[in-house]
């Protein structure tokens, strides 16, 4: 069947390459005309320069027409099929539905009879695991339930989770999620210090600002640390 349609197509570019060839040598037989009535005692030949347009306009279309109904043809021909995962580990992928196979890398064993485009599983959104953990853009949602995430159609930046801020670790500062930065904050052993709507170009300020003094520790020993790490 894949032979009888890559035969199909080949035929259909023959044509059309023999087409254009008719059409290229076709304008100089109408626009190079020979007076015949106008020879001269001396054997010279007038000749009119007198491309006819319109005709070759109606040519043109034709053709065009032609090329058009055969490349339509060829893709109503194909019916695609969707993998929600192909054998080689690639998601959501429209095949054609004589490549179904379960031995076939780029095929799977039983694929949706649409394409990928209108499958509900396949629509894209941002997958956002552990309420900002982690947030995935241009995730498709079957792949997202299945990895226990939650789907959300919105983008990224309209994800309240997944917005980013400065994550104020002592004098450490880093570009995280809330989240993110709560976690770190626990693994440390100091306050969650997460400052919301800001990026790194702020980080310089935020250092600044960061005020230093001593730190009363158990048994009476210092630290010169900041008010946050004490």
């Amino acid at each position: 069947m894949y032979l009888k349609k890559n035969k199909k197509t080949e035929f259909i570019l023959i044509i059309s390459l023999i087409q254009i060839l008719l059409i290229i040598s076709l304008i100089p037989s109408f626009s190079y005309t020979i007076n015949q009535n106008t020879f001269s005692d001396n054997g010279s030949v007038s000749t009119n320069y007198k491309p006819s347009s319109n005709y070759l306009l109606k040519l043109l279309k034709g053709f065009l027409s032609i090329k058009q109904i055969g490349f339509v043809s060829a893709q109503e021909d194909l019916n695609l099929n969707c993998c929600l995962e192909t054998n080689n580990g690639a998601i959501c992928q429209d095949i054609a539905s004589e490549f179904s196979s379960s031995e076939d890398p780029n095929g799977c064993e039983n694929p949706l009879p649409t394409g990928c485009s209108e499958t509900a599983l396949c629509v894209t959104g941002t997958c956002v695991f552990d309420e900002g953990l982690s947030c995935s853009a241009n995730s498709p949602k079957g792949e997202c339930e299945n990895n226990n995430g939650v789907w959300e159609s919105k983008s990224v930046a309209e994800i309240p989770e997944c917005q980013k801020g400065a994550c104020v670790i002592g004098r450490n500062i880093q570009l995280t999620t809330e989240k993110q930065c709560k976690l770190l904050s626990e693994s440390s052993g100091i306050e969650m210090d997460f400052r919301a709507g800001l990026s790194e170009f702020e980080f310089s300020d935020i250092f600044e600002s960061l005020s230093k003094g001593a730190c009363l520790l158990d048994e009476g020993n210092c630290r010169f640390t900041t008010l946050n790490e004490c």
